[in-house]
């Protein structure tokens, strides 16, 4: 047993699960089983306080709820700091089982530490940090990042509001991006977000995301929705050969037609993008650009245009990207670095003729559409989509401001005999969110009966039982008549169905309808569930 305990790799497993307060006592209780346990315990830290714990106890006292240096640091008191500190390869992740007091530091700590250090490196080995876990003050994140070894692979700037809002923290971060290109040409991974200055154009990070990407050769995602890129800034992160997933924040004034990377082959990687842009400027980018590997694909409006611009913005989506590659697609709104709000504006509306050129996506697997523009929806349209995409996993159309809202004169509903064809021909289909479904196709049980088109489905299912295992189904507010006819419609549609989310408006819904349809769903399938173990007992009974 002792010799099995001198086997490093099999004590460094052994420690890989245990839990810290384990680790640690370990490490206290023998040497043997000292170095496999703090290599676990210090790898990967929630912030720097277990460091600073590492200093004397004379040095550093809690103030309150700060944690500050009570005297100046000597060189023998970071003896026990650099030991650890040179272990920790992730700082800022948000691990439940550090048990860590939540101090706020006090804004003397990283400088007191900066103007005693014993050496100017104090985290060789870091390799991700997330620097709103770490708990310092932002204009310190230049100088905390020159404490960092060059291998650094994963950055998240993602800095508590109103952070960076005066000029020194501005000149920080600009310093920061200065940094960051001339150390890090190891990263992989970039995260700038939550800055909430941009709207001011005289920081020059559109040069620092410039030399970033012309720096960081590295780089396989790059997450900065809030910096306006411009042709310049895209030019250059055209040229990254390793980008595969990438969030920008598209200018509004940039003359995208004229955008001609120096690549002959642009984003040659990419396979996830979002875009926060406007309508306008997404039709100019997305005629200029084509991204034939991309497979997921996030649109977020930054605010809204003329009717006449709708047609365009999808017609764009299908040249900009190739039916061979795209899976997945989300266009929703967002309110953008230009401050613009979004309110919501029926008279603009989607129309299925504008949705048709998405059709040609045949790989598609998850679609949302989700905008305070009016919908005009169709059986024939979800029904082509239905044929269209067969490998449908979630359906997602919804106009978020229907909720107390009746929908406007521009505005139908699809008929709920439709959904037979989504579960049909779209067998992954797990989730369907709609803004609407017209349910009132049958005032009685006997129109229901009567209904040849209704029962010819019917029968069709009955025959070749419905292969759809969707268990989310979300009509938002929908006229309903007889709950009994939709109950049964659904329950041989959608076989694993339960129950169906609504929301409920006076004006539009009767509430008590829909509850009732879920409680019959419920009840069909508890039904269902009885009579199988009544079958796999009756069987076992047979065998026995």
């Amino acid at each position: 047993m002792d010799t099995v305990l001198r086997i490093s790799e099999i004590m460094r497993r052994v420690c890989e699960f245990a839990e810290d307060d384990t680790l640690a006592k370990l490490a206290r209780s023998a040497w043997i089983l000292h170095e496999p346990a703090i290599q676990i315990l210090w790898t990967e830290l929630p912030n720097i306080t277990p460091l600073l714990r590492c200093f004397p106890e004379d040095a550093w006292e809690p103030e309150g709820r700060y944690l500050r240096f009570s005297r100046a640091l000597a060189p023998k008191d970071w003896t026990a700091f650099l030991k650890y500190s040179s272990i920790v390869r992730v700082i800022g992740q948000n691990l439940s089982n550090h048990n860590t007091s939540a101090y706020i530091y006090h804004s003397n700590t990283w400088p007191t530490m900066c103007a005693f250090r014993p050496t100017i490196i104090l985290f060789p080995n870091l390799r991700s940090l997330n620097w709103r876990q770490l708990g310092l003050n932002d204009d310190t994140f230049p100088s905390f990042l020159l404490s960092v070894g060059q291998s650094l692979e994963v950055l998240r700037l993602l800095p508590r509001p109103p952070s960076f809002n005066d000029a020194k923290s501005s000149t920080a971060l600009q310093v920061a991006f200065q940094i960051i290109a001339e150390r890090f040409h190891h990263l992989r991974s970039l995260v700038v977000d939550q800055l909430w200055i941009f709207d001011r154009m005289d920081l020059g990070l559109e040069s620092a995301i410039t030399s970033l990407a012309l720096s960081l050769s590295s780089l396989e995602s790059l997450i900065c929705p809030r910096v306006p890129i411009t042709i310049r800034a895209a030019t250059a992160l055209a040229q990254l050969a390793a980008l595969k997933d990438l969030t920008m924040y598209l200018s509004d004034d940039a003359q995208w037609s004229t955008f001609s990377p120096d690549d002959l082959e642009p984003f040659k990687k990419l396979q996830t993008i979002t875009l926060y842009i406007t309508i306008p400027a997404y039709v100019s980018f997305g005629n200029a650009l084509q991204l034939p590997h991309v497979n997921e694909v996030t649109i977020a409006l930054c605010q809204y245009s003329e009717p006449h611009s709708i047609p365009g913005f999808f017609s764009s989506i299908r040249r900009q990207f190739s039916p061979s590659a795209l899976k997945k697609l989300m266009i929703c709104p967002t309110r953008g670095a230009t401050g613009v709000g979004l309110a919501r504006t029926p008279e603009l509306t989607i129309l299925p003729s504008h949705l048709r050129p998405l059709l040609e996506f045949k790989l598609m697997e998850d679609f949302t559409l989700s905008l305070h523009y009016g919908t005009s929806l169709e059986d024939t349209l979800l029904s082509d989509m239905a044929t269209a995409w067969p490998k449908l996993r979630s359906l997602s159309i919804y106009c978020q401001d229907h909720v107390g809202a009746r929908l406007h004169a521009s505005e139908t509903l699809p008929t709920i005999k439709v959904l037979a064809k989504l579960a049909m021909r779209c067998p992954d289909l797990r989730s369907i969110g709609l803004c609407g479904i017209n349910a009132a196709c049958w005032p009685t049980l006997a129109e229901f009966e009567a209904d040849q088109a209704a029962q010819d489905l019917l029968n069709q299912l009955q025959q070749s039982p419905s292969p759809s295992q969707l268990q989310t189904l979300d009509f938002a507010m929908s006229p309903i008549t007889a709950p009994e006819c939709v109950a049964i419609f659904l329950a041989h549609a959608f076989p694993a169905l339960s129950c169906v989310d609504y929301n409920y408006d006076r004006h539009f819904t009767r509430e008590d309808s829909w509850r009732r349809v879920s409680f019959l769903l419920s009840q069909i399938q508890r039904i269902k569930q009885s009579a199988g173990q009544s079958i796999s007992s009756g069987t076992s009974g047979e065998g026995s």
